[in-house]
């Protein structure tokens, strides 16, 4: 008589562990992306500026925090202990890296930031299915 109850308290209380993780992961997927994307549009920005001289001091001041910024979000966010997602913030790091420092052009930058991103969706990709899974 007492094992039936207790047989459901356990089910659901899995079922409530199962669902507040999987909300968890889908939030820490869409922050992941919306940094990825900031990231993206920060650096093809800078570029474009750059490329066309219309980048100010005050404009590099700014892009560069927002840069920084994100950078060390993702490395904050990311699991060191997988190769994929320590590559991923290292290669947003070196990318950061050289558009302050160099003189890509904007076609260089383009190419990065395109391997950038299919760099970044199969770690996505594969945290949504944990998601999909219950896992």
């Amino acid at each position: 008589m007492v094992l039936g109850p207790l047989v459901s308290v356990y089910v659901v209380n899995r079922q409530v562990i199962a669902q507040v993780r999987a909300q968890n992961r889908q939030q820490w997927i869409n922050n992941l992306r919306s940094e990825l994307v900031g990231v993206v549009a920060s650096m093809s920005t800078y570029a474009q500026l750059k490329a066309t001289g219309q980048l100010t001091d005050a404009r590099v001041q700014e892009l560069h925090e927002k840069l920084y910024w994100r950078w060390a979000t993702i490395k904050l966010m990311i699991n060191p202990g997988e190769a994929d997602h320590a590559k991923l913030a290292q290669d947003v790091g070196a990318l950061f890296h050289d558009i302050v420092t160099s003189t890509l052009p904007p076609e260089a930058m383009r190419a990065r930031v395109d391997e950038l991103i299919a760099e970044s969706q199969p770690i996505l990709k594969r945290e949504w299915e944990r998601v999909k899974a219950g896992a």
